[in-house]
C-alpha cells in the first residue's frame, strides 16, 4: 500500500500532559488505521499535533503525500484533511448550512451566506445521507447528537483524502452510533483514509484495518485487525502495558509430556484474566444477565487482587445515584458496603482510591462494615461518564502492587463493556420485552375489567361512570410506565421510582387550596416490576382523591413518602381527610382497589401492606429492597 501520511520520530515537550516519545505512525492510502490507548497514553496529544492545536515544543516530522508539512498540515484544503473530535468543531453562531459552506470559499464567505441556494443545496445533500436536521437552524440550538450528524454530513460532502478522528463515539446514542459505522464504511469505499484514535479496543477491532497501540507516549506495536480478532490477547497485553517478569519469585511447574515448563505467577494471572475476559465476551454474545457477568469478574478481581471480597456499584448518570450493588464475597465474616455519599465522592476524585482502618473517618464511609481493614476502589469509565465503581476489600492491612493495578484497570474495562453492552442491547431487547409486557398488561387490564364488572353487579349503586373512571385510571398508570421508557435516552430497561410516582401524581388535579406533597428518593427498579408498582401507587392516590374528602378539597393534603428504610423500600401515602371506620379491615371490605394492592404487594413483591386511620388515612407498604433490585430484572 502507498503511504499517504507519515509521522516520523515525533516527540513533544509539555509539563502538564503525557509526552510523545519518538513516535512513528503510517497511514496508508485507503485504510482505517486505529490508534488505541488507554486514557492518558498520549492519543489526544497526537491528534492535537495533527490538528494544529498543539503549541508547545516538539521535534519530528509529518509527511503528507511524501511532502514535509509539519505545522502546515491544517492549512491544506478540506479536500485534503478533516477532523472529527469528541467535541464539536461547528460554529455555534452560524446556521447549519453556513457551517457546511464556510469551508468552500473562505474569501467569499459572506457572498455564500447571502445566497439562499446553500440552504437548498444542504437539504439535498442531507436527504441523500438521511440526515434530518433543518439547515436554517442555528448550531447553538442543536443537541449533541444533531451536531455530530451535521459534522458527519459535512465530512461526507467534502470527501477529504484523510480523516482524523478522536473518540468520535463518546456520548453517541445507539442509533447515531449505527449511523456512524455506516458512515465509516462509505468513506472508506470513497477512498478516504482514516486515523481513528480511541480508548475502545473493541471498536478498533470492529472498524479498522490496522491497529497501533500507544502506551505511555510510544507506539508499542502494530497489528492487522484480523490478526487481533484471532488473537486478542496480544492486543490486550499491549493496551494494558503488560510485560512478563522472568525474575518473579513465584512459579508454577506445568507438565508438558516429554518435558516441563515453568510459569511465573504473572503469567498465571495473565491467563486467569484473559480467561475471564473471554468468558465475559462469551456472556455478551449470549442471553445473559448483567449480574452474572459482574459476579464472574468480581471473582476474578478477588483472585488477582488477593482480596476477601468485591463490590460493584452501578451508578445512574442523571441524577447521579446508586442504582444497585452486585457483591461477591470469599468469606462470610467480612463485609464492607460503602455509603452512597462515599461512592459518589470517590467517583468524583477520578482516580484509584486506597484507604485503611488507620485513616481518619474510615468507619464513617460504610453502610455496613465488618472485619474489613483495607479497601481499594477503581472507577469505571464509559464514554467519558463514570457509571460504576469497583471496590475490593481485605480483612487485614494490604498494599497493592503496580501490576495488580494494571489488572484491575483491565477488569474495569470488561465491567464497562458489560454495562455498555446492556445499554446498547437495551432498545432492541426492550422492544421485544415490551411486546411481551404489553400483551401481559392488556391481559391484566382485561382481568381488572372482569373483576370490576363482577364488583359492579354486586354494587350497582356506584354507577357505570365510576366503573369507567376506575378502568381509565388503571390503564393510565400502566401507560405511564411505557411513556417513561420511551423517553429513556440510555436505552435501558430501568425506571426511577421517583419519576414514575411523579408521573402518576400528574394525573390528579385537585382544588387550588389542596396539595399533593411528595418526598421521594431516587430508587431504581426494573421495567418488568414497574407496572405492578404503578398500579399500587395509582390505587392508593386514587382512593385518597375519591373517598377521603367528600368533594370538599379545602386545605386537603395528600402526602407521599418513598425512601429506603433498613433494606426495605418504604412507600407511605397519607391524607388529612375523614379517615376510616373503626375496626376497618381492607381484607373484609368490598374494595377492589385495596384488594389489588394487597395481592400485588404480598404475592408479587413478598412485602407487607397495611392501612389505618381515624383522622385521615395512612397506607404503609414495605418491600424488601432486594425484591426490587435491578439485578432481578
Amino acid at each position: 500500500m502507498k503511504e499517504l501520511l507519515k509521522v516520523k520520530k515525533l516527540s513533544t515537550f509539555n509539563q502538564t500532559n503525557i509526552n510523545l516519545k519518538n513516535m512513528d505512525f503510517i497511514l496508508n492510502k485507503g485504510e482505517i488505521h486505529a490508534l488505541v490507548g488507554e486514557r492518558g497514553t498520549g492519543k489526544n496529544v497526537f491528534v492535537d499535533v495533527l490538528s494544529g492545536f498543539y503549541k508547545d515544543d516538539m521535534t519530528g516530522d509529518v509527511y503528507f503525500k511524501e511532502e514535509l508539512v509539519n505545522n502546515k498540515l491544517t492549512t491544506r484544503k478540506p479536500s485534503s484533511i478533516m477532523f472529527l473530535l469528541s467535541e464539536s468543531l461547528l460554529a455555534d453562531s452560524l446556521t447549519v448550512a453556513e457551517n457546511i459552506y464556510t469551508m468552500r470559499d473562505q474569501k467569499n464567505i459572506f457572498k455564500y451566506i447571502r445566497k439562499s441556494k446553500i440552504v437548498n443545496s444542504t437539504k439535498e445533500a442531507f436527504k441523500e445521507m438521511n440526515v434530518f436536521v433543518d439547515p436554517k437552524r442555528l448550531v447553538r440550538n442543536l443537541d449533541n447528537e444533531e451536531k455530530k450528524l451535521v459534522e458527519l454530513a459535512k465530512i461526507y460532502m467534502y470527501n477529504p483524502k484523510v480523516l482524523v478522528m478522536y473518540e468520535p463515539t463518546i456520548q453517541m446514542s445507539p442509533p447515531t452510533r449505527s449511523y456512524f459505522y455506516e458512515f465509516l464504511k462509505k468513506m472508506k469505499e470513497r477512498g478516504t483514509s482514516i486515523i481513528y484514535a480511541t480508548s475502545l479496543w473493541e471498536e478498533a477491532i470492529r472498524t479498522a484495518d490496522r491497529i497501533s497501540v500507544l502506551y505511555n507516549g510510544s507506539v508499542v506495536g502494530t497489528m492487522d485487525a484480523d490478526e487481533a480478532k484471532k488473537e486478542p490477547e496480544e492486543l490486550l497485553n499491549m493496551v494494558s502495558g503488560w510485560h512478563k517478569n522472568p525474575n518473579s519469585d513465584q512459579e508454577r511447574k506445568i507438565d508438558m509430556g516429554e518435558g516441563s515448563y515453568i510459569k511465573t505467577s504473572e503469567e498465571i494471572i495473565n491467563e486467569e484474566l484473559l480467561d475471564a475476559i473471554f468468558k465475559a465476551a462469551e456472556y455478551l454474545t449470549s442471553n445473559y444477565e448483567i449480574k452474572d457477568v459482574l459476579k464472574m469478574l468480581e471473582k476474578t478481581s478477588c483472585k488477582i487482587m488477593r482480596s476477601d471480597g468485591c463490590n460493584v456499584y452501578l451508578i445512574n448518570e442523571t441524577p447521579k445515584k446508586i442504582m444497585d450493588i452486585v457483591k461477591y464475597n470469599n468469606r462470610k465474616d467480612i463485609e464492607a458496603e460503602l455509603t452512597d455519599e462515599a461512592v459518589l465522592k470517590i467517583m468524583d476524585e477520578d482516580k484509584l482510591y486506597y484507604k485503611n482502618y488507620n485513616d481518619k473517618n474510615f468507619s464513617f464511609m460504610f453502610n455496613r462494615l465488618k472485619n474489613a481493614k483495607t479497601i481499594i476502589c477503581y472507577p469505571v469509565l464509559i464514554r467519558s461518564q463514570y457509571t460504576a465503581l469497583i471496590q475490593v476489600y481485605y480483612k487485614e492491612y494490604y498494599q497493592q502492587s503496580p501490576e495488580q493495578l494494571k489488572y484491575l484497570s483491565a477488569i474495569s474495562k470488561q465491567v464497562a463493556i458489560a454495562i455498555d453492552n446492556t445499554r446498547l442491547m437495551g432498545r432492541s431487547a426492550l422492544l421485544k420485552e415490551s411486546h411481551h409486557r404489553i400483551k401481559n398488561n392488556l391481559q391484566t387490564i382485561v382481568s381488572i375489567i372482569n373483576l370490576q364488572k363482577s364488583n359492579f353487579k354486586r354494587n350497582p349503586e356506584k354507577g357505570i361512570n365510576v366503573l369507567i373512571d376506575d378502568i381509565v385510571s388503571r390503564v393510565k398508570s400502566i401507560a405511564a410506565v411505557h411513556d417513561l421508557l420511551s423517553k429513556n435516552e440510555g436505552g435501558g430497561s430501568i425506571i426511577n421510582l421517583k419519576t414514575l410516582i411523579e408521573a402518576i401524581i400528574n394525573f390528579y388535579t385537585l382544588e387550588k387550596e389542596s396539595k399533593i406533597k411528595a418526598y421521594l428518593d431516587d430508587i431504581f427498579i426494573p421495567y418488568n416490576l414497574a407496572t405492578s408498582i404503578a398500579l399500587v401507587i395509582n390505587e392508593l392516590i386514587n382512593n385518597c382523591v375519591k373517598h377521603a374528602f367528600d368533594d370538599n378539597y379545602n386545605n386537603a393534603i395528600i402526602k407521599i413518602v418513598c425512601c429506603i428504610v433498613n433494606d426495605n423500600v418504604s412507600i407511605n401515602i397519607e391524607d388529612n381527610g375523614k379517615g376510616l371506620p373503626r375496626n376497618f379491615s381492607y381484607k373484609k371490605a368490598n374494595n377492589l382497589g385495596l384488594f389489588l394492592v394487597h395481592t400485588l404487594i404480598e404475592n408479587e413483591f413478598h412485602g407487607t401492606f397495611e392501612i389505618f386511620g381515624v383522622d385521615g388515612t395512612t397506607a404503609n407498604i414495605l418491600i424488601p429492597k432486594e425484591n426490587l433490585s435491578i439485578s432481578k430484572g
